[in-house]
């Protein structure tokens, strides 16, 4: 069947990347992006229809996803609070690491946290994150991201199916791929955004797409390798450090719009 047949080439899992990418090493570039769902839509908090969207901090040199979360949109607070998710979720190298967002104003809120959280554990050849905003339309800066994007889309089919008893109507819609309109089929799930969070299926493509093998092609050479290995041992050969979580809230709070900085 079609659904099958997605599922199918989501388990493959084959990314191969342009030729000019260039190598990056475990920890060098941090990206975080918003992907928006193509083939579903949820209730909104005030009963609308509207496709929900993830966003996710991913490691360039790995691959390794660190975390991604269900929003409807990449606002400050949503970006604030999976920046404070990410920098619980894993212990940091003490070693420069660029931070890429992209240009949501939501993003550009992360500046000031960024800064704050340098003030207290940077050191001279340790530990620093240092913002790398992508230029604006220069979709390359971000091919790895959109790699992964793909991989979600053909996900979606398999969310689809989980919740296939909540299932209110189907619907035709539009894509836009590589210029083009292509038809596609947006099926209406009467659940919410909380439902989708609390179902696993996120952390479910998340652990998926870690741990196991993909094929990329890098620098013109093509090579296999599973994110959650390579992270690790690439992470291993530092000294390391952990935030605590009372920390990440002091910090991420001048990230939100309300709260002006003294």
């Amino acid at each position: 069947s079609h659904i099958h047949l997605i599922v199918l080439l989501n388990i493959v899992c084959v990314f191969v990347l342009t030729a000019q990418e260039e190598i990056e090493y475990v920890f060098d570039l941090i990206q975080m992006d918003g992907c928006k769902f193509r083939y579903f839509k949820i209730r909104s908090g005030d009963g609308a229809w509207a496709k929900p969207q993830v966003i996710e901090f991913f490691d360039t040199g790995s691959r390794n996803m660190f975390v991604l979360e269900a929003y409807f949109s990449e606002s400050s607070q949503n970006s604030v609070d999976l920046f404070e998710k990410f920098l619980v979720s894993t212990p940091f190298p003490q070693k420069k690491i660029r931070l890429r967002p992209d240009n949501a104003k939501g993003f550009v809120n992360l500046k000031r946290p960024i800064n704050e959280l340098n003030i207290k554990y940077s050191l001279p050849g340790g530990f620093y994150l240092q913002p790398d905003f992508s230029r604006i339309h220069a979709p390359k800066d971000k091919a790895h991201l959109e790699s992964s994007h793909r991989g979600l889309h053909y996900y979606e089919m398999q969310i689809i199916k989980h919740f296939e008893d909540r299932i209110a109507k189907m619907e035709p819609g539009n894509i836009y791929r590589n210029g083009k309109k292509e038809k596609i089929s947006v099926t209406y799930l009467d659940v919410d955004l909380e439902t989708l969070r609390q179902s696993g299926l996120l952390e479910s493509y998340r652990r998926q797409h870690n741990e196991q093998k993909h094929y990329y092609s890098v620098d013109g050479k093509t090579s296999a390798w599973v994110p959650k290995e390579k992270f690790d041992a690439g992470l291993a050969q530092y000294e390391r450090l952990s935030f605590s979580a009372d920390d990440v809230r002091h910090f991420t709070k001048y990230g939100y719009d309300k709260i002006k900085a003294t």
